[in-house]
């Protein structure tokens, strides 16, 4: 990440993105794709970063962190009545990505997929 943390917050945030993908309800293999690790990581090595180990510290892995859990603030700001709907608008089409769901943008586009659910969370939504 391109912030240096204490290796104890790193721990934490590794633990917290991985709880907001499973939430989301984020297949471990597209767990994978989102965090961009290394094409050969294992979704079982998944695990790891579960349970507190920090993700890699680079750049890119920083920027999408940062942008997953930024959606994650904005539709626990807009869903604060319902956390179950903040998860489910991740994974329904919309017309707004011509009926692809905010998961498939961000699994089709990496990066720029993810900046673009991101502006649109910002920028506020409808269903």
């Amino acid at each position: 990440m391109s912030t240096q943390y204490s290796a104890e917050m790193s721990a934490d945030l590794a633990h917290t993105v991985m709880l907001i993908l499973h939430d989301w309800g984020v297949e471990p293999s597209d767990q994978v794709t989102l965090l961009g690790l290394p094409s050969g990581t294992k979704p079982r090595a998944l695990t790891r970063y579960r349970q507190g180990t920090a993700l890699p510290e680079d750049a890119d892995t920083g920027e999408r962190i940062a942008h997953l859990v930024a959606i994650h603030q904005g539709l626990s700001v807009m869903f604060s009545y319902n956390p179950q709907l903040a998860n489910l608008w991740v994974t329904t089409g919309s017309d707004r990505f011509g009926g692809a769901s905010p998961l498939d943008v961000m699994l089709g586009s990496g990066i720029d997929g993810m900046r673009r659910v991101r502006d649109h969370m910002d920028g506020g939504f409808e269903w």
